[in-house]
């Protein structure tokens, strides 16, 4: 059967030798026309037009599978981020009342890790140079944070200090 552009360009060429074939100025037509070559040419392209839709509309339906199953996997992963963090908390609490500060074995070690995080209190109090410019106003808590350490006084903000657990 040949490919869409091959069968385009058999059928431009039988044409343009159907088109020879006529006297330009009496319109007579002075050599044999094959008809059945042209009707050939033309099934055959159809039927590859219609062999490149299906498989058009194959891929669209293949691309509606994967971005639901994108939509499922998000939720999934959305919903696993949730388990962590609430069993992060879990270990945390249980960690902290019995006053430990690690835990070891051989296939799971905990240990907290001291982190500094800006704790918003005021938004508006914060002066315009810490301030980062969105569509909404935001604090740029790395330069507070940094300010802040450095010994400065930021209105608005201060330094809160917590402990991460780190599951390795």
């Amino acid at each position: 059967m040949g490919t869409l552009y091959e069968l385009d360009q058999a059928l431009k060429l039988v044409m343009d030798q159907v088109f020879e074939g006529i006297n330009p100025e009496t319109g007579e037509v002075t050599e044999q026309i094959d008809f059945t070559v042209i009707d050939q040419l033309n099934e055959n392209r159809d039927k590859k037009l219609e062999g490149i839709g299906c498989y058009i509309k194959n891929l669209t339906a293949e691309i509606d599978a994967i971005k639901s199953e994108i939509s499922t996997l998000s939720k999934r992963v959305s919903n696993k981020k949730r388990k962590i963090e609430h069993l992060k908390k879990y270990v945390t609490e249980s960690l902290n009342l019995a006053g430990q500060n690690k835990f070891e074995t051989a296939k799971v070690a905990y240990s907290f890790r001291k982190s500094k995080s800006v704790n918003v209190i005021d938004l508006d109090k914060i002066p315009d140079e810490y301030v980062r410019l969105k569509t909404e106003k935001s604090p740029d808590k790395t330069a507070i944070k940094k300010a802040i350490i450095s010994g400065e006084t930021i209105p608005g903000a201060s330094i809160e200090t917590s402990m991460n657990l780190q599951v390795r």
